[in-house]
């Protein structure tokens, strides 16, 4: 099984529409990808109704930005 869990669509700081980016991951081969903008869940919708058309597992994700309470800024998935 092949599987991607970290990807970005226009959403946030990626390139392609979730729906293109879920297409571009079928196309490479892969069975299941995860949406993870940064702070957004606004590309679910688009990715998980392409994946479902394209027949491969979608994932639901974000990733946080957060910081330290020293100040580091941190990304958590």
């Amino acid at each position: 099984m092949r599987i991607d869990l970290h990807t970005h669509s226009n959403v946030s700081d990626g390139t392609e529409d979730p729906d293109v980016l879920i297409a571009s991951a079928a196309a490479a081969g892969l069975d299941a990808v995860a949406l993870t903008d940064h702070d957004s869940t606004a590309g679910w919708d688009r990715a998980a109704a392409a994946a479902a058309t394209l027949g491969i597992t979608f994932v639901p994700g974000m990733e946080v930005s957060c910081r330290t309470d020293t100040g580091i800024s941190v990304h958590v998935l």
